[in-house]
């Protein structure tokens, strides 16, 4: 299991599923870091993520 020390990876794959985006476009954004509306909406899908994959180790550790 992912202890909190532990970085939890978000595929690029997995934000370009979120957000409705082909895996080519998703990469380009987060690889050029531009446009920069796009890459903010990136950045923060992949945070929820991110905490979301925290909340549900947690739970299952529990």
């Amino acid at each position: 299991m992912t202890t909190s020390n532990e970085k939890i990876e978000i595929k690029v794959s997995e934000v370009a599923a979120v957000l409705g985006w082909k895996y080519t476009t998703a990469k380009s954004i987060k690889d050029r870091m531009s446009p920069k509306i796009k890459f903010q909406t990136y950045l923060d899908c992949e945070k929820k993520l991110r905490e979301a994959k925290e909340k549900i180790n947690n739970e299952l550790s529990n």
